[in-house]
């Protein structure tokens, strides 16, 4: 038997084939129940159906910030231009770009009706969050400079 596991499971998602588990003589094949565990991914989070990308960034960038490329899940390049200046708060959500949403639900009676093709599926959002590394020190004139500035 071969089981496709489709982009939208996730470790709530249990797979369960009617009478295709152990089988012992005189009683009725057991089911097969499979259930996943989710593999970390470097760049993305899952939050349900969304991914949540963090974008690191320095101070000076955040202050004017320059478009950035994200490679999706998919190997697609998506390019993003951030707010005007971006802070810890901001967010820029992409919809339909997360990922596919579950078909019926967490527990599949038959998993043999879930093997469709997935291309038409709607997905949750990409959410965009910004990292911003702030300097460890600033020299006095400078940050006097910067205080002036922002007042």
């Amino acid at each position: 038997m071969h089981i496709e596991i489709k982009p939208g499971y996730n470790t709530s998602t249990k797979l369960i084939f009617p009478g295709q588990g152990h089988e012992a003589d005189g009683a009725f094949p057991s089911d097969l129940c499979i259930s996943l565990v989710e593999k970390a991914n470097t760049n993305f989070r899952r939050c349900g159906d969304d991914l949540v990308y963090v974008h690191k960034l320095s101070l000076i960038d955040a202050l004017e910030p320059k478009p950035f490329h994200i490679t999706t899940l998919d190997s697609r390049t998506l390019a993003l231009s951030p707010p005007q200046v971006v802070t810890p708060q901001s967010t820029i959500v992409l919809p339909n770009e997360g990922m596919p949403v579950t078909q019926t639900g967490d527990v599949f009676l038959d998993a043999k009706a879930q093997l469709n093709p997935v291309c038409n599926q709607q997905k949750g959002n990409l959410r965009i969050e910004f990292d911003i590394e702030f300097p460890e020190r600033i020299i006095s004139e400078h940050k006097q400079t910067i205080l002036n500035a922002l007042a």
